[in-house]
C-alpha cells in the first residue's frame, strides 16, 4: 500500500466514528428542535459548538445519510432566509421516534434558547420570522 493510500486509510478510519456521532447529533436536533432545513441544523450545529462555523454542507450530507437509513425525511419547501433559494424542511420519521429517539426530556428550555439563538442569527442575516417552537416534542 503506498503512503497516500495509508494516509487515506487513516483519515477515513479517523473520521468514522465522528460521522457516526454527527448523524446522532443531526437527528436529536431534528427530534428535539422539530422541523428544520439543512440550514438551520447547520446553524444549530453551531451554536451548539459542535462545528467551527455553521456552513450548511456540515448537516446536509448527514440528513441525506439519515435519510438513506429512513430516519428523517423531506417533508416539505421554504425559501431560505440565507440564500433566497427554495431548500427542503427535514423531519426525524415515524420510524426514528419508534425506535426509541423521542426528544429529551429536558429539551424545551433547550429547544426555546436554540430557537431565539437561530432567529437572532437569522436577523442579523436579514432573515424573518422566528421558527415556532413546538412544546412537549416533535
Amino acid at each position: 500500500m503506498s503512503k497516500t493510500q495509508e494516509t487515506r486509510r487513516e483519515s477515513y478510519l479517523a473520521i468514522l466514528p465522528t460521522l457516526a456521532q454527527r448523524q446522532k447529533t443531526v437527528l436529536q436536533i431534528l427530534k428535539d428542535y422539530g422541523e428544520m432545513t439543512a440550514q438551520e441544523v447547520a446553524d444549530s450545529l453551531f451554536l451548539m459548538n459542535i462545528t467551527p462555523t455553521n456552513e450548511r454542507n456540515f448537516a446536509a450530507p448527514r440528513l441525506t445519510e439519515l435519510c438513506d437509513m429512513g430516519l428523517a425525511e423531506a417533508i416539505g419547501k421554504k425559501v431560505c432566509g440565507k440564500t433566497g433559494r427554495t431548500v427542503s424542511i427535514w423531519s426525524a420519521t415515524d420510524k426514528a421516534k419508534k425506535n426509541g429517539l423521542e426528544p429529551t426530556d429536558d429539551a424545551t428550555p433547550l429547544r426555546i434558547e436554540l430557537s431565539v439563538k437561530i432567529w437572532l442569527n437569522s436577523l442579523e442575516r436579514g432573515g424573518g420570522k422566528p421558527k415556532q417552537v413546538k412544546q412537549g416534542g416533535v
